[in-house]
This record gives C-alpha cells, structure tokens and sequence, in this order.
C-alpha cells in the first residue's frame, strides 16, 4: 500500500499528475516531460486510481450535475485522502465542498 510509506512521503494521485501536465501542455511546454522530473526529482509516490479511492469518491461526489462537472477531478482527488493525510492545494473551498475537514488542508496559496 502506498500509505506504508514513511509519513512525511509525498503522495500525489496519478489523477493531479493528469492534470498537472494537461496545464503544462497548454501552456506550451512538455508536461509528461515536466511530470516525469518532478516525481523522480522530489522522491514522490505516485497514487493509482483505484477502487478504494473510487468508492471513496463517489461518497463524496457532489449529485447535481453543474457541481459535478465542476467538482468531478477534485472529488477523485479527494477520494485519496483518509483520515490523518494533509492535502496541499490552491482550492481549498472545493474540498471543503466535498467534505475534507479544514482542519486536513493546505492553501498553499498562503504559504
């Protein structure tokens, strides 16, 4: 399981590395490329979509259709965060939406 790792392990859902390079392609540049140096760079532990984390977020999945197109990739993120996890991000209110406490958030836009 990759929560065996040490608990200070980075653990970023293969769904953010997505979306992450989806960003960087857009903006011009190589995102597998980018991706593929950041995880063996940082020592990060990539995080299959699987289907605990399905289940997980489809419990957490918004019904209504707007709020679901609009929350669908931060529910399947947040379908990898249990309890003790911190999840860093730049939209902490849609997790909050979601039902991950405050209290396991990171904004890292003030850090």
């Amino acid at each position: 399981s990759i929560r065996s790792h040490a608990p200070a392990s980075v653990v970023v859902p293969t769904v953010v590395l997505l979306e992450r390079a989806r960003q960087l392609n857009r903006a011009g540049l190589d995102g597998a490329a980018e991706m593929a140096l950041f995880v063996s760079a940082g020592g990060i532990v990539l995080e299959s979509f699987g289907p605990s984390e399905a289940i997980r977020s489809a419990r957490l999945a918004p019904l209504d259709a707007p709020s679901w197109s609009r929350l669908a990739r931060d529910a399947m993120i947040a379908g990898h965060v249990s309890e003790g996890d911190v999840l860093w991000t730049a939209n902490p209110r849609d997790f909050m939406e979601l039902g991950i406490p405050r209290t396991q958030l990171v904004d890292v836009t003030r850090l």
